[in-house]
């Protein structure tokens, strides 16, 4: 499916302090397994563009820096993009999977506890329980799968309260076994890494309504396949029904392992990886960069707040068939 989308913020210049300088990063898609090709349209106004988006980086973003002494009107900026993101279906022999090269830059960035994809020693014993016996990667990441839609509970996460001003992300789901999809992403990850499994939580938006909305997922690596797509969440919505059987309720849940719809819009590989340029004072979620956000010095209160109350995303379907009518995730 290739969509064009658009993002927006649109600040009263009395809303906005006298002086200082205020920075911006707006997130953009990246180039990616499923996602390709990917192409930034327009970026108004040029003048404040401080570093373009790299759509071939681990997390794509533009950064704009607006000196407010000089700004005379309201806050105007748009950047609009087109990406085709395709369905992906795996089919995995497990007899064929391969072996692990424990010695390259992929096996240890995603192999190691950092950030919200923490192991701790609990969540290391949780993995060990869990798969048993099981030796081979594939098997062992289905049952991690299946154990997280039986044993975690939906819920929204208080991100604003976690990492890196508390709690890491997968910790807070291993210890109260609930968590959002991020969150649940972040614990599956951190499960297979304990295991030596390299992981990580991918996505930014999902456009299962024709629109963006927040949505994270994970992926898993398997030798001789490449990334494999998790989406405990949305496997989460067959539970949110009774007009379905339990054979259909099975199915679905079973699609989400190794399979993905194409209502996706990834802006980032992993959410362990920082902004581009990394940020120098407080947004609101620094792990999901899903919309607009930004730094004021001459602000009391965080700039990412107000920005809320003024941006604007839409998606235009440009070729694919249409989305299907299903709540947003987040």
């Amino acid at each position: 499916m290739t969509w064009l989308g658009t993002e927006s913020v649109n600040v009263p210049r009395s809303a906005l302090p006298k002086t200082g300088l205020l920075k911006l990063w707006f997130p953009t898609p990246v180039v990616m397994g499923p996602q390709n090709p990917v192409s930034i349209v327009s970026v108004t106004p040029a003048a404040w563009l401080k570093q373009p988006p790299s759509t071939d980086a681990a997390l794509s973003d533009a950064y704009f820096e607006v000196p407010l002494d000089k700004l005379a009107g309201d806050l105007n900026i748009s950047v609009q993009f087109q990406f085709t993101h395709y369905q992906e279906n795996f089919k995995v022999d497990p007899n064929n999977v391969g072996t692990y090269d424990r010695a390259t830059a992929l096996y240890r960035q995603y192999t190691r506890s950092y950030g919200n994809t923490f192991i701790s020693d609990e969540i290391r014993q949780t993995a060990k329980k869990v798969v048993g016996s099981e030796k081979n990667p594939y098997l062992a990441a289905k049952k991690l799968y299946d154990y997280i839609l039986k044993e975690i509970r939906y819920s929204y996460m208080p991100h604003m309260a976690a990492w890196p001003r508390g709690e890491r992300e997968s910790v807070y789901v291993q210890r109260l076994k609930r968590g959002d999809c991020g969150a649940q992403s972040m614990y599956f990850s951190a499960l297979c890494r304990s295991l030596g499994i390299p992981a990580r939580t991918t996505g930014g938006w999902q456009l299962f309504t024709g629109n963006f909305a927040g949505h994270f997922w994970a992926e898993f690596y398997l030798p001789n396949y490449g990334w494999i797509p998790v989406d405990p969440t949305a496997a989460d919505i067959a539970d949110w029904t009774n007009k379905i059987t339990d054979q259909q309720r099975a199915a679905f849940k079973a699609y989400y392992f190794a399979n993905q719809d194409p209502l996706r819009c990834n802006v980032q590989l992993d959410v362990d990886e920082p902004t581009v340029p990394p940020v120098d004072g407080e947004i609101m979620v620094p792990l999901a960069l899903q919309d607009p956000a930004g730094t004021c010095s001459t602000m009391k209160d965080p700039l990412s707040v107000l920005l809320s109350q003024y941006q604007t995303k839409s998606a235009q379907l440009l070729s694919g068939s249409a989305p299907m009518a299903a709540g947003p995730l987040h």
